[in-house]
């Protein structure tokens, strides 16, 4: 009586299951691949969000409490200080700041912002004097005197001890002016109206404020020239624009970048807020 013959896999059975075993690892590759990088990408958008959130919010403290007198200086854009590409602010503000170790602290400041050499955003807080309580610490000056005149590092990119990050994400900086005509301007004042300077902000509502973030790690892939280039492309406010005019702008600019890495471009985002100045 013959044995039963034994049973097993051909060669082609074989190389058949290798060949599907290889298909299906590579499908559960590309889609892990695809989940890491879309729980990336959700990642830096949530932390990019966070840190705008917290960077405007800040900035729209600050612009809620602002002086508004004629009779006190501020540093603005205007027709005789244009500002081409990142933009700069100084004012007197009715919140504390940093304070000199000696003096009687009054409960005004200083606030700027600028973006710093670094490409990142910083906010000067510094704490005034009440008037006449000291012969060396600067207190709340009043017109002819200038802020220019007694802190030159709140107009410039000149060191100040009391300038701290306050947006790491930050390279691009631009605001104009939401007046109350309802009109958006590059102005701080109603020139329809007949007015010819600022007069203590008497017709401006809000200042619409516009920042580009990019986050730490795609900002390594791009060097500061390129970083440089990609702020100097986003075009500066004009007169009358449309609310989201200016993001959408920007925004053409970056589907349009062809000659710097496309990771690090589409991470870029674009953040609009009108910080009110009066009451809403």
């Amino acid at each position: 009586m013959k044995p039963p013959p034994k049973s097993g896999f051909t060669l082609l059975e074989v190389l058949m299951a290798v060949a599907l075993l290889g298909i299906i690892i590579l499908i559960v590759t590309r889609v892990f691949n695809s989940a890491i990088a879309i729980s990336s990408s959700g990642s830096k958008r949530l932390d990019a969000d966070m840190h705008a959130r917290a960077l405007l919010n800040r900035m729209s403290i600050d612009f809620a409490k602002m002086v508004r007198r004629s009779d006190l200086d501020v540093f603005l854009k205007e027709p005789s200080v244009p500002q081409s590409g990142n933009d700069q602010i100084a004012f007197f503000c009715a919140l504390p700041g940093y304070y000199p170790s000696a003096g009687a602290p009054s409960p005004l400041s200083l606030v700027s912002y600028r973006i710093n050499p670094d490409h990142q955003m910083e906010r000067m807080g510094k704490g005034l004097d009440w008037n006449g309580a000291s012969q060396v610490n600067s207190p709340l000056v009043f017109l002819p005197v200038k802020i220019s005149q007694l802190w030159l590092a709140a107009i410039t990119q000149d060191a100040d001890d009391d300038y701290e990050l306050a947006g790491l994400q930050a390279f691009r900086f631009e605001y104009y002016y939401l007046l109350q005509s309802g009109v958006s301007s590059i102005t701080p004042w109603d020139s329809a109206a007949g007015h010819t300077s600022v007069a203590g902000l008497q017709d401006v509502t809000a200042v619409c404020v516009l920042i580009a973030t990019i986050d730490p790690k795609s900002r390594v892939l791009l060097s500061d020239t390129q970083l440089d280039t990609l702020s100097d492309t986003m075009s500066d406010a004009t007169d009358g624009q449309a609310p989201g005019a200016l993001a959408k702008q920007w925004q053409d600019v970056l589907d349009g970048v062809i000659n710097m890495p496309r990771p690090a471009i589409s991470s870029v985002r674009i953040y609009e807020r009108y910080l009110y100045v009066v009451d809403k």
